[in-house]
């Protein structure tokens, strides 16, 4: 992001409130029209640069959701070179709620905590006087999306599954969701046997005798449930 400082010197000659003049006070954050940002699309950075639309939004936070998480950002080419989105001002509470309303209709649903939108504004420079002017109903929209805590695959509210690969989303046909559950079960056993593990370390060279009957009952309980974990997903494989 062009992160420039300024602060509002009021009227330009024009009588444009618009413009402002570039100052060492760091007031807010804006994007500058033309420039490249330092950064390319990958796993985690996709670029658009077309007309905000919800179901384009949904359908890459749920890729960004099924890999590593990652930022869509509206109003940048392909190319990384900022030429924003425009978006009218009564527009952005609106649209901020038909988002959130619809990750709650995610499978699982889509804390809103786990999703942040920002409206970015873009300026204008203008090199002969190094002012610069908003230009108006103009944005960069910053979609962040955090990787989730838990592993989960998610599926949109219109029962759709994407996964981000590289620079764009793939959606998952029957056949790709079923072996993608399938290795996720398979890595979720081998974790689910490394904890047993280590729960049955956790008690070698302890002579048993000298527990007590509670301390042997909980012990006994604590095994018997990491076991059944494990083979009942043996068993779905």
């Amino acid at each position: 992001m062009s992160k420039k400082v300024h602060e509002n010197d009021g009227l330009n000659a024009s009588g444009n409130s618009h413009y402002i003049k570039l100052k060492n006070k760091q007031t807010g954050e804006y994007y500058i029209y033309d420039d490249t940002v330092k950064f390319i699309e990958d796993h985690y950075h996709e670029f658009k640069c077309l007309k905000l639309h919800l179901d384009t939004v949904i359908k890459y936070i749920c890729g960004f959701l099924n890999s590593k998480g990652g930022t869509l950002y509206f109003g940048i080419n392909n190319d990384g070179i900022i030429k924003g989105t425009d978006v009218k001002e009564y527009e952005i509470q609106s649209f901020k709620k038909k988002l959130y309303d619809s990750l709650k209709k995610f499978v699982p649903p889509v804390d809103e905590e786990e999703v942040n939108v920002n409206f970015v504004p873009v300026y204008k420079m203008n090199n002969k006087s190094q002012t610069a002017a908003v230009m108006p109903n103009s944005f960069v929209i910053e979609i962040l999306i955090k990787k989730p805590s838990w592993n989960d695959l998610f599926f949109t509210n219109y029962k759709e599954c994407f996964v981000k690969r590289s620079a764009s989303i793939n959606q998952l046909k029957t056949k790709e969701i079923k072996e993608y559950v399938k290795t996720f079960i398979q890595k979720k056993n081998a974790e689910s046997l490394h904890a047993l593990e280590l729960k049955v370390e956790k008690y070698q060279g302890i002579n048993l005798g000298q527990l007590s009957q509670k301390e042997l009952e909980e012990l006994e309980k604590t095994l018997q449930n990491s076991l059944s974990k494990v083979e009942n997903k043996l068993a779905n494989l």
